[in-house]
């Protein structure tokens, strides 16, 4: 069972690897910081969730990899695939092999 406090102890010692289980499944450092932040507030917001946990590195990696693809699939996997401007079903996104 693991306790907000440990939470947050966890969350600061540990901060770099967390940040680069994002930045790995992202690409992108700053989208990856706002994602760790994002997990922090839900948990903090909703302290019964620790109760249940036994092993909480574990748990909050799990946290950050999942917020992580769901924030790729929320953005429509654009930035990922470096389709930023592309309309939908423009998947050449203005990429200059797609230019006649």
């Amino acid at each position: 069972m693991a306790s907000t406090e440990q939470l947050i102890a966890l969350y600061r010692h540990e901060y770099a690897y967390y940040r680069a289980i994002a930045y790995n499944v992202l690409g992108n450092r700053q989208v990856a910081e706002d994602v760790m932040q994002r997990v922090m507030i839900r948990l903090l917001e909703r302290p019964e969730i620790l109760q249940k946990v036994e092993r909480p590195k574990p748990f909050l990696s799990r946290c950050v990899r999942n917020e992580a693809i769901g924030n790729m699939k929320w953005q429509g996997n654009r930035t990922h695939l470096g389709l930023l401007g592309a309309e939908k079903g423009d998947l050449a996104g203005g990429h200059p092999f797609f230019q006649g």
